[in-house]
């Protein structure tokens, strides 16, 4: 499975409800047998939220 974003991408998502801006760092592909996931840092939380899949992913951001 082809990810739609990439390593690097600015993004907006959602986690519990909210919405969080931050910068994808890493694209979990499984070897190809599942869905996609990525590992997303929010700078203003300092926080890594991992295991994100591409319905969570709202878009793509310019800056926050």
């Amino acid at each position: 499975m082809e990810s739609e974003f990439s390593k690097g991408d600015k993004v907006e998502f959602i986690v519990n409800g909210k919405k969080k801006k931050g910068i994808i760092v890493t694209v979990d592909t499984y070897f190809q047998l599942a869905d996609v996931t990525y590992d997303i840092y929010v700078a203003k939380d300092e926080c890594l939220y991992k295991h994100f899949d591409e319905p969570s992913i709202l878009g793509r951001v310019r800056w926050w």
